[in-house]
């Protein structure tokens, strides 16, 4: 490196370090101005690459956001899946090993021709009211209760059937039959809808019979794997 300059005013060459012209007196810039002089910034370089930095900062954290909402419902459809039902074998275990008692009568699945199985026993409006006033003392029933829509549900050949719709004793007491598949009653064992009814149900077994009526009772003979 040069250990010389020159004067700022007289141009003559002097020390490097020299603060005054020898031979004008004049006052020297010092060695850091100089330094600075001779690496010039670059402002718009670094502001373009700032932009740059956040706009990529800005993208990635939306990114996250996109991945985690994502992530947050993923999770809540399995759970709304998994915790939204129970396997029809084990309602029935549950509601043939109670319909012995009278705290649950019967649970009694039915096809498209209600009316004519059933309602010469009770009309379905009786046979709602009454299951509603014994089951609505249960607390630890086997169906599982979805979260989401409040229902009781389970799964049967691939089906979700909406079963055991539960209302305040205060407000609306009674149970809905919410949803069942379309299709008519077959060997296939779906079922078109899903309906409480008491256990003083004379004849009720003699319908199961026939294959349009499944008592707990006859489910477990016949079904239980």
């Amino acid at each position: 490196m040069d250990n010389t300059k020159f004067c700022v005013k007289c141009g003559k060459k002097i020390g490097r370090d020299v603060k005054f012209c020898p031979y004008c007196g004049a006052e020297q810039p010092s060695s850091n101005n100089e330094v600075k002089s001779n690496h010039p910034n670059h402002p718009n370089n670094y502001n373009q690459n700032k932009g740059h930095s956040t706009t990529s900062v800005i993208i990635t954290s939306l990114v996250l956001v996109v991945l985690l909402l994502a992530g947050i419902s993923f999770g809540g459809y399995k759970y709304y899946e998994s915790r939204g039902s129970t396997s029809p074998n084990e309602i029935m275990k549950w509601a043939y090993t109670n319909s012995k008692t009278d705290i649950l009568s019967m649970i009694v699945m039915v096809g498209n021709d209600y009316e004519d199985y059933a309602k010469e026993f009770y009309s379905k409006k009786d046979a709602e009211n009454f299951a509603a006033d014994k089951i609505m003392d249960q607390k630890n029933m086997v169906l599982m209760k979805n979260k989401y829509t409040n229902r009781y549900l389970f799964n049967y050949n691939g089906h979700k059937v909406y079963m055991l719709r539960m209302y305040d004793k205060l407000s609306n007491k009674y149970i809905e039959t919410v949803f069942a598949p379309k299709q008519p009653f077959s060997n296939k064992r779906t079922f078109s809808k899903v309906l409480i009814y008491p256990k003083e149900m004379n004849g009720i077994d003699k319908a199961a019979e026939s294959g349009t009526i499944y008592t707990p009772k006859y489910y477990m003979e016949h079904f239980k794997k």
